[in-house]
């Protein structure tokens, strides 16, 4: 895909938006470098980067927006790491928030070792 989202026609669901740059990507590993709890506002964060994608795919009308289908979540985390789902659980609310139930989704949620490209900015300590 080219472009910070493409209009794709599936023939069953009809026109969907997909995004090919979920910023910000994490380069730290959950559970040696963040919990849970990060994690998901991490994911909670990517999902509002996919939403502002797609009010650009759909010119700001998200009311066009008829449902969520199907997001998939890579965490990069450790080998002993086993909550992803726990943390795409920031993105899957964050979607229910924003559409209710127009927001349910399938979902994957995987280990990766790592993330390529856009780093998330770091918190000062």
């Amino acid at each position: 895909m080219t472009g910070a989202h493409s209009i794709v026609n599936d023939g069953e669901a009809g026109n969907w938006a997909l995004n090919d740059a979920a910023e910000p990507a994490i380069h730290r590993k959950a559970r040696r470098e963040f919990g849970i709890a990060e994690g998901q506002r991490a994911a909670r964060l990517c999902a509002l980067n996919v939403l502002a994608h797609l009010d650009s795919a759909v010119n700001g009308e998200l009311a066009r927006v008829r449902r969520c289908v199907r997001i998939a979540g890579f965490v990069n985390s450790t080998p002993d790491f086993t909550s992803q789902s726990q943390v795409i659980n920031g993105a899957s609310d964050f979607f229910l928030e924003v559409f209710e139930e127009a927001g349910r989704h399938t979902r994957m949620a995987v280990r990766v070792s790592a993330l390529p490209k856009c780093p998330a900015p770091r918190r000062s300590r």
